[in-house]
């Protein structure tokens, strides 16, 4: 019913706060969270100022796999690699995955602009790098700005979803 509301959406991004919350913790930065999103944040915070280098990702396939970024982690964890430069390197990986998978799914879908959203986007570093990137590639970038990005936000979009369905029965 909802259908023609959100068409040509595309949600390929998932559980990326269950992502950090591993990585945050095989750098050692939290185990054991205390309250929402500490890990993501102690591994935003304790990233060095380095928007060069990064984790390849590859952005090809409909899932995206993580094993080699985190085989790239535990050679730089070996290596001595402080975890300050390995978080910017997870950091710059993954926006730069975000872009590679966006610029993928705008060519297969005819799409011109995107949305982010989604608690990761509160990550102040990685949300400013995708914006320098995408204005770099003239590809529109929207975020959210009134209503939360996060999960406060899935609220509103069930109200629409609701909305919409009252909306078509009281057509029919």
């Amino acid at each position: 019913m909802a259908g023609p509301l959100f068409a040509g959406c595309i949600g390929p991004f998932s559980l990326a706060g269950r992502l950090f919350d591993g990585l945050a913790s095989i750098l050692g930065l939290c185990d054991i969270a205390t309250r929402q999103a500490e890990a993501p944040v102690l591994l935003e915070q304790c990233a060095v100022e380095d928007y060069t280098l990064r984790y390849k990702i590859d952005a090809g396939g409909k899932e995206i796999p993580v094993s080699l970024l985190v085989q790239g982690i535990l050679e730089d964890m070996d290596r001595g690699v402080p975890a300050g430069l390995i978080s910017a390197k997870i950091h710059n990986g993954l926006v730069y995955l975000i872009l590679e998978k966006c610029k993928l799914l705008l060519k297969e879908t005819g799409a011109k602009k995107v949305v982010i959203s989604g608690g990761c986007f509160q990550n102040k570093r990685l949300t400013e790098h995708l914006q320098i990137l995408f204005s770099n590639e003239d590809i529109p970038l929207y975020i959210p700005s009134r209503i939360p990005c996060n999960d406060g936000g899935i609220a509103v979009g069930q109200l629409a979803v609701a909305a919409a369905r009252k909306s078509i029965s009281k057509s029919s």
